[in-house]
């Protein structure tokens, strides 16, 4: 009762201040105004109540309340004064009436003395009832704020005498009011020592509850002392932390605080106080202040050096008195408990005071010196110190780790001491543990206690338990705090956290080491004693927390010695130290229904969970034998839900299905939990699964799946956030598990392996793309053909669910498919599956060999429909070059179409192509490589193109052809977007070596038989149309599209392609290749290269959408209309250039057709020569003159072209294209020569005559063969080709006539000639059309060569003596021939031929000679010597005569020249006809009866009437004449002359000739004037 009363009283005092301070905080926040009246008035009812208790009994009380009241009724004029003291409230709650502030009438009332002076007196008289009264008053003034500090003295001073005289109520009140005094107003030196001197007195006070109550105030003056002394020395350190917290001048508080603690520590001993003036304390209440001070405010002692002396200097010899001395149960308590403080906060400061004090508590546990509870108050304490961090860490750093060899090692000797108690606890007995009820407290907490109470057995194996838990609990946490972070230091903020990390671990290392032997033996030995599942859950507990240390601190040895102890408490005994040769007896107790675990195994299965869920990241090795035993877990899993399945609900094993269940659900979640373990933990997993699987893949792989491999899948699924640390590992083992021959073990290598992929693939960041592939890539080439689709399914969905995300395998994914064509092409690298091992292994089949192409090629597109914008350039060249694979591949002809399809959307794209924008950056992230320009697409386009370049010679026609089309196609397209490189490269090394690959191909084809495409296996055989039915004419097909698509490029693209440099060069190449291309052997192939020369020409055409104009007068090019400078110099002299090399190869095809034209078919030669009309046509306008001679040298072996039987229609129809040509060319400049040239040339090669150029030293006749040995096939062209000389020749001015008049003379002379020279050529008439044509070209060009004075005299010469020798000779091989053979219509024919030829002469050519008298002479002679009678001429001889007579007549337009002609031939003429009169008459003398020759008679005939008919020019004479004279100078004086002759010719018998005398003679007469 006395203890509760003690409990209420102290209770009543600490809550009355607090409701007083609660009051204050209520009145200043929710109503000031009320407390303020409620005070005041309280106060005066106070006074009210002492003024009528001092008016009984106490007169001089009463006498000052009466002077007061007198004073008042004064003041106030009231009938009954009041008090004064009522009057001085009265008047402070007037004063502040309208504020009622509460702080201001609190001090004013503790400023007025009026107030507290009556209550003082009254405190002064003993035993009265006014003293509590007052005490009561003093007591609310102090809670109120209303007692000023300067009265605390007085108060004191006034309460001091009633301590030891009042009675208990008021001690009691007295304490009330010390303890409110001290509270409200800070108090030192003498009044503070005064208070606590009181507050001990009372303390010592023999009734219970003012002892209690005392105790209680003691304790909290003292905290709040000490409070106030700790604010003063962290204020201190705070504003000087370099400095110490003493300087010698300790702060008020403080000083206060290390008298009273020095006084404590000498009353406790039993020696006067210095500064309290009290003569003891209780040594118990001395023990329990001193565990207070130390725990609460133990930075003084730190940190004051005044407070430091005093621990050693009289706390710690005070305390090994005390322990020397005193052997009690409640000393000894209260000893260890400051023990255990001490230890626990000055370990680092009184190092060697906390190594005696360990001794002593280490030596308490020995059982043979020690009392049973002592060793337990031993232990508890040993706990309480092992459980805080930073004093086991100052354990082991100060006395194990000490460089003096004379140092006690505390540490070890305490885990040890610890250990040998718990091993002796066991000598005696071998029971198993159990656990009874222990009780609910600590031994070192019953300080009411007088005697030790009665100690459990089961208490002593918990506490020893917590001992050894508390060590490893307190390890634990230094270890895990060894790298915290700020915030997780301040749950214990001492010393020990600030000492550097690698110091830590090497502590905490240390601590390890010197504990784990006794640990593990300790622990071992409890969990097998015990039989407890509370019990051994603590137990279990403490291995998992080792185990968690040795982990973190990388300490292997003693983990896995936890480990292995652990884990052969997890596993029935039958199955520890399992060997090889008792697995399989095992195995059969398991399968016979045997329950193989025990509640035991069960818990320390659970622990093991826990240890590999909670701490995975840690066991590093350790991983090894636990996953061994979650695989024997495994195992009896897996057994026992077979036997449970077999024995039904009500068996053995039914008991522990839960445990089971959840040993099961643990052990999945195992696996699940592991994303969050660390890297090299993750691995140490996944290497002990391998080797687990390895292992078991041929014991139970038929009984039941492999649990290795089964768990590395799980583990990587859930760890794919991290699969870069592990992928290299478990690929390999998959891939490795992919060659194993047991099939079931391959499909399930290979799903798991495409199932992580996918997962890998799903996730949002993946930085392992390119790996990933490349095992695909790899199992992509395994053997097995299931193994290869599985990998290609993969890669399908791959791109079907993750495409999108896909950035750095893109690569890859081009290898693979890649690959794919290249292991199933035959020709490339054949590949075969290994024979089947089983009955179960697939046989390959063509079937399945397509579908696997089939499966990559939806991958190749689904990559050119949605995700070539994705690609980056290097990747886009891979995909390219993956379509060209795929095209290439020969094991299905339509994948190969379908490929070449693609290149359509995938040029597309590049001619659209945007880089993939790079990812947004993030902070703190390095900046990434800028995108690529959209210029740089150009470095696509060449992969691209050269993929179809390789397809353009497949040997499958469907696929070059298609290949071909789409190349040329593409390029066509998009080659406006094309750079300069870009066009260079895709010339030089696509479109030229395609075009040069095809047509070597083209050319070595096979024509026999039919050509079947490589790879095609199909069972259906296909007829093919005759056109098509040899590789040959397939070959020629492909050609043709190869030199269309070339050419429409070359054509679209002239304007951009002659930028390039050298591309006129390119040019020329590309029409030389298309002119040996026009001589080919196959009319498709030739017809299609004249078509594309003439597609390329056209672009020199001025109608043309491009055209080029070489002429050096106008060179511009035209681009849809718009005219560029002519100072693009460089363009310009491109432009130069490729006219000059399309001349050149226009030349060189002329060449070639001249060599080869007996094997060029002439329907070729057609097709070439309208080719060549078509150009001259369009582009005449644009020729030079060079060019005109060079394009007209290259015409004459189109016109020349041997002709042969079976093609006579086709080559007049040659000839006349190039008649035709020769017709449209101007007659201008030196254009009209070339013509004519070229062809006399004709004619000199076909007639077989040579001739010298007299005209132009650039140009050569052609070297004709052999005489005859042509002419008769080209005798139709010969007619036209001389029709148009004459016509050439009339076209050219007149001026110029000149310079081809004596060839042509020549030239047509030599075709006249052709009379002689076999029958047929005679009767075809050739000659009689060169006879027109010269005498045309003669009588155009003859007066025009005798009236022009740019030929010298030379020239004149041999041009005349040409024109003579020409005719001359032509009349005189006439005269040779015999008429044999002939019919009367050829002789005439040639009689005709002769006389246009004399009458030429006569009437044209010689006229024009007398400039020349040579000339003039030799035909004249030619006439005289044509007037002769001769075989079957008498035409000829007729004509002779005829013109001979006409150059001596007289007519109306007679010129000078031919007067001067008639005077040289007319003495002639008169000569020739008397010699002819003359021969006439002698053979009619000598014919005798016989007539006359025929052609005698008829030569006198034509001379006697050629006579008759003549007229002369008379001869002018000056003077008279006489008749004679004019006679023989008359128009008629012929007759005169030959009058003699003719008069002897009358007796001739020829009456023709007798008739034609008559004649002349009268004619005579008339002349004479005779009628």
């Amino acid at each position: 009762m006395n203890c509760y009363a003690c409990c209420i009283g102290s209770v009543n005092i600490i809550t009355g201040m607090r409701r007083a301070t609660v009051n204050d905080r209520v009145a200043q926040h929710f109503g000031a105004q009320i407390f303020v009246m409620e005070l005041l008035s309280s106060l005066q009812t106070d006074l009210r109540t002492l003024s009528a208790e001092a008016r009984k009994k106490h007169a001089n009380i009463k006498e000052v309340t009466n002077i007061w009241t007198i004073y008042g009724a004064t003041q106030l004029n009231c009938k009954k004064a009041a008090e004064r003291g009522i009057l001085r409230l009265r008047s402070i709650e007037e004063e502040n009436a309208e504020t009622k502030n509460a702080a201001r009438c609190a001090k004013a009332i503790g400023q007025s003395e009026d107030v507290l002076r009556p209550l003082l007196m009254a405190c002064e008289q003993k035993g009265s009832k006014m003293v509590p009264m007052s005490v009561s008053t003093i007591h609310k003034l102090i809670v109120h704020n209303a007692v000023d500090p300067s009265s605390v003295s007085k108060i004191t001073a006034r309460l001091g005498p009633q301590v030891e005289s009042s009675d208990e109520s008021t001690q009691l009140k007295i304490l009330q009011a010390l303890l409110a005094l001290v509270t409200t107003i800070v108090v030192h030196g003498d009044e503070l020592r005064n208070i606590l001197a009181m507050c001990f007195r009372l303390h010592s006070n023999r009734h219970s509850p003012v002892h209690n109550t005392a105790a209680a105030a003691l304790r909290q003056l003292v905290t709040m002392l000490f409070d106030r002394a700790n604010g003063e020395v962290q204020k201190k350190i705070s504003s000087s932390p370099v400095q110490s917290a003493s300087d010698g001048n300790l702060a008020p508080s403080t000083l206060d605080a290390y008298m009273l603690i020095q006084d404590i520590f000498n009353l406790t001993e039993n020696d006067p106080s210095v500064w309290l003036e009290i003569n003891s304390i209780s040594t118990h209440f001395g023990l329990e202040l001193i565990e207070s001070l130390l725990h609460s405010h133990s930075i003084l002692f730190l940190k004051v050096p005044e407070f430091s002396g005093l621990l050693k200097e009289r706390l710690c010899p005070l305390i090994i008195k005390i322990f020397r001395s005193q052997t009690d149960f409640p000393t000894v308590v209260r000893i260890i408990r400051v023990i255990t403080v001490f230890i626990r906060f000055f370990h680092q400061k009184m190092i060697t005071e906390c190594e005696v004090f360990l001794s002593r508590l280490i030596k308490m546990l020995d059982g043979s010196a020690s009392q049973e509870w002592i060793q337990i108050l031993a232990l508890e304490s040993l706990k309480t110190i092992c459980e805080n961090p930073p004093v086991l860490r100052s354990l082991c750093e100060h006395y194990d780790m000490s460089q003096d060899k004379k140092s006690a090692k505390i540490f070890h000797t305490t885990v040890n001491c610890i250990g040998q108690y718990i091993n002796s606890m066991f000598k005696w007995d071998n029971q198993a543990i159990t656990r009874s009820v222990a009780p609910k407290f600590k031994y070192m907490d019953l300080l009411s206690a007088s005697e030790a109470p009665i100690i459990n057995e089961s208490y002593i194996v918990c506490i020893s338990l917590d001992c050894l838990c508390g060590i490893i609990s307190g390890m634990e946490v230094l270890v895990e705090n060894m790298e915290s972070s700020a915030e997780e230091k301040q749950i214990y903020p001492e010393t020990i956290y600030r000492i550097d990390q690698n110091r830590s671990q090497e502590i905490c290392t240390e601590m390890a080491t010197q504990a784990w032997p006794t640990l593990l033996a300790s622990l071992s030995l409890l969990l097998d004693k015990c039989n407890d599942e509370a019990l051994t859950q603590e137990i279990l507990k403490g291995y998992q927390a080792f185990i968690h240390i040795c982990g973190t601190l990388k300490m292997a040895t003693p983990r896995d010695a936890f480990l292995t102890s652990l884990c052969k408490n997890t596993l029935p005994v039958v199955m520890t130290n399992l060997s090889a040769s008792s697995s399989k007896k095992m195995m059969s107790e398991m399968e016979g229904g045997e329950s193989l675990l025990t509640p035991k195994n069960i818990l320390s299965m659970k622990a093991l969970f826990n240890i590999a869920h909670c701490m995975g990241g840690i066991l590093k090795e350790g991983w090894m034998m636990v996953l061994d035993t979650f695989h024997q877990l495994d195992k009896i899993l897996y057994t026992t839900k077979s036997n449970l399945a077999t024995s039904g609900p009500g068996g053995e094993l039914a008991g522990q299905s839960h445990e089971l269940a959840v040993l099961s659900a643990s052990l999945d979640l195992l696996f699940r939990n592991t994303d969050s373990i660390e890297d090299d933990s993750i691995m140490y997993i996944l290497e002990t699964l391998i080797n687990i699987s390895n292992q078991s893949a041929t014991n139970h792989a038929k009984v039941r799946p492999l649990f290795g491999g089964s768990k590395i899948v799980e583990v990587v699924l859930y760890n794919v956030h991290r699969i870069q640390l592990f992928w290299s590992t478990i690929s390999s083992y998959f891939i490795g598990m992919l060659s194993v021959k047991d099939s079931n073990t391959r499909n399930f290598a290979a799903d798991s392996l495409t199932n992580i992929i996918q997962t890998c693939f799903s996730q949002k960041e993946n930085i392992m793309q390119e790996k990933f592939l490349t095992t695909l890539s790899d199992m992509c080439k395994d053997p097995h053909i299931e193994i290869r689709e599985k990998g290609m399914q993969t890669l399908y969905h791959i791109l079907q669910t993750s495409g999108q995300v896909l950035n750095q395998g893109w690569s890859v994914v081009m290898k693979i498919l890649i690959d794919v064509t290249i292991l199933h092409s035959p020709e490339i690298n054949p590949i075969k599956s290994p024979p089947a091992s089983n009955a179960t292994e697939k046989t390959v089949t063509v079937k399945d060999e397509k579908n696997l192409i089939g499966i990559a090629l939806k991958s190749l597109q689904m990559i050119c429909t949605d995700f070539l914008p994705n690609l980056k350039i290097d990747c886009m060249r891979s995909y390219i070059s993956a379509v060209g694979h795929f095209g290439s591949q020969t094991v299905d002809l339509n994948i190969a179409l379908t490929a070449i399809n693609m290149i359509w959307p995938i040029s597309d794209h590049i001619s659209n192509y945007n880089p993939p924008k790079p990812e947004d950056k993030v902070e703190g992230e390095e900046e990434k490589e800028p995108p690529v320009e959209l210029e740089d697409r150009n470095v696509l386009w060449i992969p691209l193109l050269q993929e179809l370049f390789s397809l353009c010679t497949d040997k499958r026609s469907e696929v070059r052809n298609s290949a071909a089309q789409t190349l040329f196609k593409t390029i066509s397209n998009h080659g406006v977007i094309f750079n300069d490189e870009t066009w260079a490269i895709c010339l030089d090394q696509i479109v030229f070596p395609v075009l040069n690959s095809v047509r070597e191909c083209t050319i070595n084809a096979d024509d026999v038989g039919h050509a079947e495409d490589v790879g095609q296996q199909s069972e259906f055989k296909l007829m093919i149309h005759h056109s098509r039915n040899t590789s040959s004419k397939q070959w020629n097909e492909t050609m043709v599209i190869t030199m269309s698509g070339i050419a429409r490029t070359f054509r679209s693209f002239l304007p951009r392609l002659l930028t390039l440099d050298g591309f006129p060069a390119r040019w020329g190449e590309l029409l030389s290749v298309l002119g040996d291309l026009m001589l080919f052997h196959s009319t498709e192939v030739s017809n299609s290269a004249v078509q594309c020369q003439q597609e390329l020409f056209s672009v020199f055409s001025p109608s043309a959408a491009v055209a080029v104009t070489p002429n050096n007068s106008a060179q511009t090019i035209q681009t849809n209309g718009t005219n560029t400078s002519k100072g693009e110099d460089n363009r310009k002299k491109a432009e130069e250039l490729l006219w000059a090399v399309s001349m050149d190869r226009l030349e060189a095809i002329g060449d070639q057709i001249f060599k080869r034209w007996r094997s060029i078919p002439s329907g070729t030669v057609l097709s070439i020569g309208k080719f060549y009309s078509v150009v001259y046509q369009k582009l005449h306008t644009l020729f030079s003159t060079e060019d005109h001679r060079r394009f007209i040298r290259t015409l004459r072996s189109i016109a020349l072209h041997h002709q042969t039987d079976d093609a006579k229609e086709i080559s007049p129809k040659i000839q006349d294209l190039v008649l035709g040509i020769f017709s449209q060319i101007p007659m201008e400049d030196e254009v009209y020569l070339y013509v004519v040239m070229e062809m006399i040339g004709y004619l000199s090669f076909i007639i077989g005559f040579p001739i010298d150029n007299t005209i132009d030293d650039q140009v050569q006749y052609m070297s004709p063969p052999t005489m005859g040995v042509f002419m008769e096939e080209y005798i139709p062209f010969v007619d036209r080709l001389m029709a148009s000389i004459v016509q050439s020749f009339k076209s050219i001015p007149v001026e110029r006539r000149n310079r081809t008049f004596l060839d042509i003379i020549k030239i047509l002379g030599a075709a006249m000639m052709t009379k002689f020279s076999s029958p047929a050529v005679y009767q075809s008439g050739l000659w009689t059309k060169a006879i027109t044509c010269f005498v045309q070209i003669v009588k155009t060009g003859i007066h025009d060569i005798s009236v022009t004075t740019d030929l010298t005299d030379i020239v004149l010469n041999i041009i005349w003596t040409e024109l003579i020798d020409c005719i001359q000779y032509f009349l005189v091989q006439e005269e040779k021939r015999t008429a044999t053979g002939r019919t009367p219509e050829m002789m005439k024919r040639d009689d005709d031929m002769d006389v246009q030829l004399i009458d030429l002469l006569t009437y044209d050519v010689l006229s024009c000679s007398s400039g020349v008298p040579m000339a003039h002479e030799r035909m004249i002679d030619l006439l005289m010597d044509g007037a002769v009678s001769g075989v079957n001429r008498d035409s000829f001889m007729e004509a002779c005569y005829r013109n001979l007579f006409y150059l001596c007549s007289k007519h109306n337009d007679i010129t000078p020249s031919e007067k001067q002609t008639a005077t040289v031939v007319f003495p002639k003429l008169m000569e020739r006809c008397q010699e002819v009169l003359r021969q006439v008459i002698a053979e009619d003398k000598k014919s005798g009866a016989l007539p006359i020759a025929r052609s005698r008679m008829l030569e006198v005939n034509i001379i006697l009437k050629q006579l008759l008919d003549l007229e002369v020019e008379p001869i002018q004479t000056e003077g008279e004449e006489n008749l004679k004279d004019r006679l023989l100078q008359g128009g008629k004086r012929h007759l005169f002359i030959l009058f003699p002759v003719l008069t002897d010719c009358i007796p001739l018998r020829e009456s023709e000739m007798r008739d034609s005398l008559s004649k002349l003679f009268r004619s005579a007469s008339q002349e004479i004037g005779i009628q």
